[in-house]
């Protein structure tokens, strides 16, 4: 008798537990590109607002601190959109394509008006969809309008 009722009672217990982690999880992130990001971090930042940020890792921005795995870069704005650059923390491995002058989405929350800190493992790079060894891909961000 008791066993049965423990039983109903474990299992009542499981399903509330795993409808409150389910709430409780963080909505999904905004996606937005690098501008938009900047003309509203205040609001963004205000909210702590998890954001997805589309943009280029700027050439020779990249700073690794000795000894850890915490990273320190910039990324920019593609070129067809309007000219932004935010200042982007980071601390895990990064991907092996990870590089400067990359097209990346990185994962995170605005942590002052012009820095990103993101999520671990919150960095992708844009890479093809299919490898061709006979022609390489160009995996570059394309220069900025002048």
């Amino acid at each position: 008798m008791f066993d049965r009722l423990n039983l109903r009672v474990g299992g009542a217990l499981l399903v509330l537990g795993g409808a409150v982690g389910i709430c409780w999880r963080p909505p999904p992130g905004q996606y937005r590109y690098v501008d938009e990001v900047v003309a509203e971090a205040v609001k963004l930042r205000a909210r702590r607002t998890h954001i997805l940020v589309h943009g280029c890792v700027v050439p020779d921005s990249i700073e690794r601190r000795v000894g850890t795995d915490e990273y320190r870069f910039r990324i920019r704005s593609l070129p067809w959109r309007a000219p932004a650059v935010l200042e982007v923390r980071y601390t895990g491995w990064v991907p092996d394509a990870f590089r400067s002058n990359t097209e990346i989405i990185a994962d995170g929350r605005l942590a002052g008006l012009g820095r990103l800190e993101v999520v671990p493992d919150g960095i992708i790079v844009k890479c093809p969809g299919k490898y061709d060894p006979d022609n390489p891909p160009d995996w570059q961000c394309p220069d900025p309008a002048p």
